[in-house]
């Protein structure tokens, strides 16, 4: 693990939806950006530091998930000093404080994963409607990618289980958050084993991932490995072609990237020009043929980060549906929560959930979803 250059108020500025979208108040938020001084550091001033001292507030108002929330942000966005792994400790700590008052039910499950460098684990949390099933839900695997774990994914995966009727099983994806794991072109293998592991064979299986996380639901709609899946701002590599370098992505996301591959140092050029190669799924031969499970692809058409011919590509393929979001970036995450309920919709139809979503999330997916263009 390494450090690297990065503009930590360009950060503030990048990711300050997201951390209000975990539960971090704007008025912390305020105030740790006019007291950070530096990322890396210790002591006053430093990032972690900083972001730590509005966890323990919380902690003292015992406001469990929200302090939670904090000691993400104290890590954020690489685990990869000292006090970033005991912010990531604590985190797990506050949160499991506040589980008890989740509106549904939580398990916290260790699975084993086989990898060709040996066993391992990887740790799952799993949500499911309180009320009991007449029969067995389906399964929704979901992840994030590099900067959105399992953690910073409990809102959603609430209301997945909730509004959604589904057994939800949130993942950090490998090389981020608790996984030991590295990033690698075959991560999808470790989607898999955990979906085959915690399945009913009676019920459907689906998985939906964000960002780089939307790479590995596409490629399992892909092989078929799931009944549906949905890819939100995932970089798949329709074009094969050399472009602009992944150095350039941004002033923190190329370091964040190369930490979950777990590389000893930046790459240069010519190395993230190959790792860029090898996880496309074009160069793997995928996308010659339509998906084999059903595919919803959802970004923003202004995405800086991937570019629109890995969300176009799926247009007009058997089995896919496109999203294209209008005046939105990347994921859409100006306009995610407006698409929430209409990514319910579309699940519980591919995944077999009888009825209509319960009211009045079915009410609310008509009248809030954002203008896009819809590419089936």
């Amino acid at each position: 693990m390494f450090t690297f250059d990065l503009d930590y108020q360009a950060l503030f500025d990048e990711r300050a939806w997201q951390l209000k979208a975990q539960g971090i108040s704007r008025r912390s938020l305020r105030q740790v950006r006019s007291h950070v001084t530096n990322f890396w550091g210790t002591g006053p001033g430093a990032w972690t530091h900083e972001w730590t001292l509005h966890a323990k507030q919380a902690e003292r108002a015992e406001r469990w998930l929200e302090a939670s929330a904090c000691h993400g942000a104290a890590r954020f966005p690489v685990i990869n000093t000292p006090e970033r792994k005991q912010a990531l400790a604590d985190q797990i700590r506050c949160y499991l404080r506040a589980a008890p008052e989740f509106p549904c039910r939580f398990e916290r499950k260790s699975l084993d994963i086989r990898t060709a460098a040996g066993p391992s684990q990887i740790m799952a949390h799993l949500f499911e409607p309180a009320a009991p099933a007449r029969r067995p839900r389906p399964l929704l695997c979901l992840s994030g990618g590099v900067y959105i774990g399992k953690f910073e994914l409990h809102q959603l995966a609430v209301a997945l289980a909730r509004y959604g009727g589904l057994r939800v099983c949130a993942l950090d994806m490998p090389g981020t958050g608790e996984t030991t794991l590295p990033l690698e072109p075959d991560s999808q293998e470790v989607y898999r084993q955990v979906i085959d592991q915690l399945r009913d064979p009676s019920a459907r299986t689906g998985m939906l991932g964000i960002s780089i996380g939307g790479h590995w639901a596409a490629k399992l709609a892909m092989q078929g490995a799931v009944d549906a899946a949905v890819d939100i701002g995932g970089p798949v590599g329709f074009d094969t072609q050399p472009g602009s370098s992944p150095l350039t992505l941004n002033n923190a996301l190329t370091g964040t990237i190369a930490n979950a591959m777990q590389l000893s140092a930046m790459p240069d050029e010519a190395q993230a020009n190959q790792l860029t190669q090898e996880f496309s799924l074009a160069h793997q031969g995928l996308l010659i043929a339509p998906p084999k499970a059903k595919l919803l692809v959802i970004n923003g058409r202004n995405d800086p980060y991937v570019g629109l011919q890995d969300t176009q590509g799926f247009a007009g393929l058997a089995n896919a549906e496109v999203w294209l979001i209008e005046h939105a970036g990347h994921c859409a995450a100006e306009q995610f929560v407006r698409l929430v309920p209409g990514i319910l919709l579309w699940l519980r139809r591919h995944l077999g959930v009888s009825g209509s979503l319960p009211y009045p999330a079915g009410l609310i997916s008509r009248l809030v979803m954002p203008r896009r263009t819809v590419l089936a």
